[in-house]
């Protein structure tokens, strides 16, 4: 991973970094529209908590940040991706603009309230499961 320069923040941004939270949602929006043209993720109601040791969980997701996700009850971090924190502010020559919530958003319009199945690749020092977690055969994570 590389150094990113960043800073936790709670002034009040201004200038146009609202426009590049718009175009980092409009964007994720298009990626999605063209990965599933009906936007028809299913949600049923999110299965009960997989067994201790099972490889593979299955349920419907709940966005916790970019990087985190509740699968069917259980807590998931998706393996290979490292994304900003909820509620991070990055800084820009132009001022601070909410990085955190622009992955937590982008994260959302890929997975929440869909059905995943997910293999499980390890345990975490928090205990979540690590693993890669498709949505109708494709990795959520993709392109990140």
């Amino acid at each position: 991973m590389s150094h990113r320069s960043f800073r936790f923040s709670r002034r009040r941004r201004r200038g146009p970094a609202w426009l590049l939270v718009l175009l980092l949602a409009v964007t994720a929006a298009g990626a999605m529209l063209a990965s599933d043209p009906e936007g028809g993720g299913r949600t049923a109601a999110a299965e009960a908590e997989t067994p201790a040791g099972a490889d593979r969980l299955e349920g419907v997701a709940r966005v916790i940040d970019g990087d985190t996700l509740d699968v069917g009850g259980v807590r998931v971090r998706l393996h290979g991706v490292d994304a900003f924190e909820r509620g991070q502010v990055c800084d820009l020559p132009t001022g601070g603009w909410p990085c955190g919530a622009a992955a937590t958003t982008a994260m959302k319009s890929r997975a929440e309230g869909r059905r995943l199945v997910c293999e499980v690749r390890d345990t975490d020092r928090y205990g979540r499961k690590v693993s890669r977690c498709e949505r109708d055969g494709l990795d959520v994570a993709g392109g990140w």
